[in-house]
């Protein structure tokens, strides 16, 4: 088995009765690492504002990645399902709470190489691509024996179809794009009971700039799609609109390419149009998942990462 990383969104952290059941989530898991040298919690992400929480692994056997990965999840879907469920359309007035879009409580599942496929601008070996399924799909069966309904993506889809895709054709994840209006609220009721679970064909990492700005159009026209590939941006680049309260909204971006921060940050450094309030990576890179695995001293990489999710999880970073 190749290197390996899993990344797990878990959609929660906005209430204060989410943060001590999170850190337990976290702990947990740092705790069975410790016990298996073969894989590790490289970091974990919080944002109160759109209620969503990621965890992210490495790891250099599949059995073990799977089993600390299930164990999050299974306890995740135990100490947020109910409440998840309770969750209904809101109204639109000043006190309305924005969310990132999402199809339930355990809501994506990513099974990535940590190979350098991408810096030496190769395809992935067959049997790479066949292992990452494998894991992909023992990840999706016990979602399913959890009671969850499963969607596969990428190389573990049967026609290998991309994550945007299938969020498209079979969940509400692009509900939000129907209503251009400055409220994006949770439209419907959560799916508690969808997770999607896939292998991209590239390791993918996650970069976000906020910015200041009248309408979603605008910033959409201006900075998203100039910054998108399919629209004749940056080849490598995915990424939507989201209203982050108060005017402010984010670009939220999945880059398939390495290296591709300098080019976005080039870009929006010469928008006019708003302003920038923040750029910030939420996930994690291949040097950082490798680096982690080599790390001899878990308790003080652990408690790092746990001051950092703590940090995440106060009020004034919503």
């Amino acid at each position: 088995m190749n290197l390996v990383a899993c990344n797990i969104y878990i959609t929660a952290g906005r209430l204060p009765q989410h943060i001590p059941l999170l850190l337990n989530l976290l702990q947990q898991a740092q705790t069975q690492c410790r016990d298996d040298p073969n894989v590790v919690v490289v970091h974990a992400f919080a944002d109160r504002t759109y209620n969503r929480t990621s965890f992210h692994f490495a790891a250099k056997s599949a059995q073990s990645l799977v089993s600390v990965t299930s164990e999050l999840a299974k306890t995740a879907l135990q100490e947020f399902q109910n409440e998840q469920q309770r969750i209904t359309k809101v109204s639109s007035t000043t006190n309305s709470e924005y969310f990132h879009p999402q199809v339930g409580v355990v809501d994506h599942i990513s099974v990535m190489s940590l190979a350098d496929y991408q810096e030496t601008n190769t395809d992935m070996t067959s049997s790479a691509i066949t292992d990452l399924t494998r894991t992909a799909h023992e990840l999706g069966k016990r979602m399913e024996d959890m009671g969850q309904i499963v969607h596969y993506y990428g190389h573990a889809h049967p026609n290998n179809h991309p994550l945007a895709q299938v969020r498209r054709e079979k969940t509400p994840f692009f509900d939000h794009e129907k209503d251009d209006s400055s409220n994006y609220l949770q439209s419907k009721e959560t799916q508690s009971g969808m997770c999607l679970v896939g292998v991209p064909k590239q390791f993918v990492e996650n970069y976000n700039v906020r910015v200041l700005c009248s309408s979603k159009s605008l910033v959409s026209r201006t900075l998203t799609q100039r910054l998108r590939e399919r629209d004749g941006g940056i080849v490598g680049v995915e990424a939507l609109t989201l209203p982050y309260g108060d005017g402010s909204w984010e670009v939220a971006m999945n880059l398939l390419l390495p290296n591709l921060v300098p080019s976005i940050q080039q870009i929006v450094s010469q928008w006019k149009k708003g302003t920038v309030l923040k750029e910030y990576r939420v996930g994690t890179t291949v040097d950082q998942c490798k680096r982690c695995l080599q790390i001899e001293d878990r308790e003080i990489h652990d408690a790092f990462v746990m001051t950092q999710l703590e940090m995440y999880l106060e009020p004034q970073n919503c």
